[in-house]
């Protein structure tokens, strides 16, 4: 998965200036957002979407300058299945609630 991140010059142009490579990725969650329109101060917002995800390696570069960053933190544990949603080692009730508590957000 590719993050880029653009900002706006003075010209009025996007410009990428910095950008996350992610590897191993896993969606963990997907919800619609949509703030309450009657309230001003959200009235530069409008439908979102909220992804929650985990990944296992990264690669980062400042686009202005070149400059490089990487790591990776994955485990071999056998006891880390992806539906161990709060890594105890456990596939559990704690977590079906913390999946249902996702879910209904």
């Amino acid at each position: 998965m590719t993050l880029r991140l653009y900002k706006v010059d003075a010209s009025g142009s996007e410009i990428n200036y910095y950008t996350y490579f992610l590897r191993d990725v896993y969606i963990k969650s997907i919800s619609e957002e949509m703030p309450l329109m009657l309230d001003t101060a959200n009235e530069n917002y409008y439908h979102m979407e909220r992804i929650s995800f985990t990944y296992g390696r990264y690669s980062e570069e400042f686009e202005e300058t070149g400059a490089q960053g990487s790591d990776e933190w994955t485990s071999s544990c056998p006891q880390n299945v992806l539906s161990d949603l709060n890594f105890d080692g456990t596939v559990n009730l704690k977590d079906y609630a913390i999946m249902a508590d996702e879910w209904l957000r």
